[in-house]
């Protein structure tokens, strides 16, 4: 790890007056940075403060690669279009929703499990996440949520 230049922050300097000044060296650099992940939704985020530009950025990742396989595994399956499951008992996924693409319509004001909110849920999936979908048919109105 190369020592980077930064300036010392002043709550820092307040209890160790003998940092005083520019120092050189990652710690500073690691003071500001902060990493995590959730081992339940596998989400990492991390959050990292940039002195120049006066702000905290937080970004958040997650793999959604099995999620993605596994929807495209049952919409290739035969009999899970919307035709062949209106002749059953009516019941159907339509979608399987990982985690931080829940946290991607929170931020756009669609909590999934209001049910007064399944219009703009199932128009964001059609629209913006047609690769979660587990189905070839499309939805629009509204829809039981199981948790």
């Amino acid at each position: 790890m190369r020592a980077m230049r930064s300036r010392v922050p002043k709550w820092w300097v307040a209890l160790n007056p003998s940092w005083a000044g520019t120092h050189t060296g990652p710690f500073l650099e690691l003071m500001s940075d902060f990493f995590e992940i959730d081992p339940f939704t596998g989400i990492s985020t991390r959050g990292v403060w940039s002195e120049s530009e006066n702000q905290y950025q937080i970004t958040r990742t997650a793999d959604v690669e099995d999620v993605l396989e596994f929807a495209k595994t049952m919409r290739n399956e035969g009999g899970l279009n919307r035709a062949d499951m209106m002749k059953g008992p009516g019941w159907w996924q339509y979608a399987s929703i990982p985690p931080i693409v829940m946290l991607q319509m929170r931020a756009k004001g669609i909590n999934i499990y209001d049910p007064a909110h399944s219009d703009r849920m199932l128009a964001e999936i059609n629209s913006h996440y047609p690769h979660i979908k587990t189905t070839t048919g499309k939805m629009g109105g509204k829809v039981k949520l199981f948790g």
